[in-house]
């Protein structure tokens, strides 16, 4: 990414004083717009599987601002005498290439500045949640396993219903220290053999 059109804010906050202090929201960084009468929010909600769905809407009064960092999600952290805690990068952009040119910057600023190797080869993945959702069982997901190896991929994940309780998606995220799946180990999925082990 060209830098000149990009950038990125963070900053440490310190607590000074003799006794501790909660730190209800601390903003890295605040953006604002020059007014005009057609700014446009395109935005995707990050709830569940919601992330994928883009949502656009026009701002109203012409001007826009946006404000990131930390306690936005009525999350507190509390900070001793001497102690430090750094707000998460909020990064922000620049184009006018329109949405095509902006989605191919940030990929590049994904490459350079928050992917620890980002010339390292990704192994194939297969998800198994479009096949079982939320019906798992050890034999079948060894089964899938199998033919996911067959058909090349490298890495085999359960992303959910693995765990606990967790029979569908109004259930069970406390549980899951219950392992719903009592023989898997810790080997690799798919061995150099070619044979197939799950791992936790």
């Amino acid at each position: 990414m060209d830098t000149r059109s990009g950038t990125a804010r963070a900053g440490p906050c310190l607590r000074t004083g003799d006794d501790d202090i909660v730190l209800l929201r601390a903003d890295s960084a605040a953006w604002a717009l020059p007014p005009r009468a057609d700014h446009r929010l395109s935005h995707v909600t990050g709830q569940w599987a919601a992330e994928t769905q883009l949502r656009r809407q026009t701002l109203p009064f012409g001007r826009a601002g946006f404000t990131g960092g930390a306690g936005h999600d009525s999350t507190t952290l509390r900070l001793a005498p001497g102690e430090t805690h750094t707000t998460p990068r909020f990064a922000g952009l620049h184009t006018r290439g329109g949405f095509g040119a902006a989605s191919r910057a940030w990929h590049a600023y994904t490459r350079t500045h928050v992917l620890p190797h980002p010339d390292e080869t990704r192994p194939v993945l297969h998800n198994s949640w479009e096949a079982t959702g939320f019906d798992i069982d050890e034999g079948r997901q060894m089964a899938l396993a199998a033919r996911a190896a067959a058909l090349g991929a490298e890495l085999y994940v359960m992303d959910d219903g693995w765990f606990g309780a967790r029979r569908g998606d109004r259930a069970g995220l406390g549980g899951r220290q219950r392992h719903r799946l009592p023989q898997v180990g810790h080997e690799p999925a798919v061995q150099p053999d070619g044979s197939v082990r799950a791992r936790r």
